[in-house]
């Protein structure tokens, strides 16, 4: 089972491998992109800046130094949608990702699929968990336009994700296993990322979207030497994470329409399992023991913003947990009990039901 990681710089390729990474996933926002759409129009779900790489030489010297150590470099373009004057441009970078060597590319847009098939790239096709993939049906629908792989939904139960794994002969299953566990359907989505950018794009000391990134270590040390007064001004904790992005915002969610209440109760419960971070990130690394049996592909660790220094340890957690099970073998509990516990060493904080990606798991007394 593939341990897939976040990737921002060339830098980070070796030191993650050392990590334990098997592969990684990167996305692209050239000047040219930048200019001419701005981060309204990321091509690939991330605003533009830190989350992504800046050019195709950057991405080239990565990918050499993952296929020197025999891992792969997946790269996203998993935008919803794309206008239709920007598909040619989309291409014409998609062509030269594969030209550098990229092993994957990771869509979303059923059009910019159908586009990549017909034009015959030698590369692997993985479709987003923005296309909502929710079941066996549609992982076949994504299969038969040429994918192999389709990266589920991040709602899905475990037993869900077993269901359609089983029923997805020939074709690879991601799923997420830490971090940015979104209380929205992707796909569904219209909540637009990164306007804070175009909204405040330069602070005159510390440049543009400095809330935007402020959870950046580097950031965050210059912030520090400011004077209180501006410092204060610029990060006001009541609000800071909640202004960034409107799914951010405390709220409730009620079915309009001809429902029973076994459906209402079943939304309220679902909204329980949902809360604003604070303490730590989402994580459903004690899901890992159920999925490994299920023949899945592989496991993505989120976080192509975070420092790389929370990469590491990130991809550090999850590699001990993988190579535990591998070597002790230990039964469903002992491994949750395990997790549960190197859980508590790297973030300081017992698991909560709010923070967990797959909740059923919770329910096992370890």
């Amino acid at each position: 089972m593939e341990l897939l990681s976040p990737l921002t710089t060339a830098d980070e390729v070796a030191p993650l491998l050392d990590a334990g990474a098997d592969a990684f996933y990167c996305g692209l926002i050239t000047k040219k992109w930048e200019d001419t759409y701005s981060t309204i129009c990321s091509s690939n779900r991330r605003e533009c800046g830190e989350p992504n790489f800046r050019s195709f030489d950057q991405i080239r010297k990565a990918v050499t130094t993952a296929h020197d150590r025999g891992a792969r470099v997946y790269m996203a373009a998993n935008a919803h949608y794309y206008d239709e004057d920007q598909y040619p441009v989309v291409l014409d970078e998609l062509r030269t990702a594969v030209d550098v060597g990229v092993d994957a590319l990771i869509i979303a847009d059923i059009g910019l699929l159908l586009l990549l098939r017909d034009e015959g790239l030698s590369v692997d096709l993985h479709v987003s968990t923005g296309a909502s993939v929710i079941n066996a049906t549609s992982a076949a629908f994504f299969h038969d336009l040429g994918a192999s792989r389709v990266i589920l939904d991040r709602h899905l139960t475990v037993e869900e994700i077993r269901r359609i794994v089983k029923g997805s002969e020939g074709m690879g299953v991601e799923v997420f296993i830490l971090n940015g566990r979104c209380r929205n359907v992707e796909g569904y989505c219209t909540f637009q990322h990164g306007l804070h950018e175009i909204m405040n794009p330069v602070h005159p000391l510390v440049g543009k979207a400095f809330m935007a990134v402020k959870h950046n270590d580097r950031v965050v040390s210059l912030a520090k030497r400011l004077p209180k007064r501006v410092l204060e001004a610029l990060i006001d904790e009541s609000v800071s994470m909640e202004w960034l992005e409107p799914c951010e915002l405390r709220h409730t969610v009620t079915i309009e329409g001809d429902v029973d209440e076994e459906q209402q109760a079943n939304v309220q419960e679902r909204m329980k399992h949902f809360v604003k971070r604070k303490t730590q990130m989402e994580c459903g690394a004690c899901a890992i023991h159920d999925l490994a049996t299920m023949g899945l592909e592989s496991i993505k660790i989120i976080g192509r913003a975070f420092p790389t220094s929370r990469k590491l340890g990130d991809v550090r957690f999850i590699r001990h947990l993988l190579d535990y099970m591998a070597t002790e073998k230990p039964s469903r509990e002992e491994f949750i009990r395990h997790t549960r516990a190197e859980h508590k060493q790297r973030f300081g904080v017992d698991c909560e039901l709010g923070y967990c990606y797959y909740p059923s798991v919770m329910e096992v007394d370890a």
